[in-house]
């Protein structure tokens, strides 16, 4: 990923037009933030919802005692 940015657009039906892009977190690696933007194309609702999912492997803290 040279740039950092991939983007990308679809039309759902002909209700909306999505456009997205993923931006790469080189500081956190496996992350990314992503941005869409969506464009009616007649009157519509919409509903968004942000879910968080971390890996199992995050919620346990485990720790190493080196002697």
């Amino acid at each position: 990923m040279r740039t950092e940015i991939f983007t990308g657009s679809f039309n759902f039906k002909d209700i909306a037009r999505v456009q997205y892009s993923y931006y790469a977190l080189r500081h956190l690696p496996h992350n990314t933030i992503m941005d869409i933007k969506v464009t009616p194309l007649k009157d519509t609702y919409l509903v968004v919802e942000n879910i968080l999912k971390t890996p199992s492997a995050f919620m346990t803290i485990n720790i190493i005692i080196m002697k």
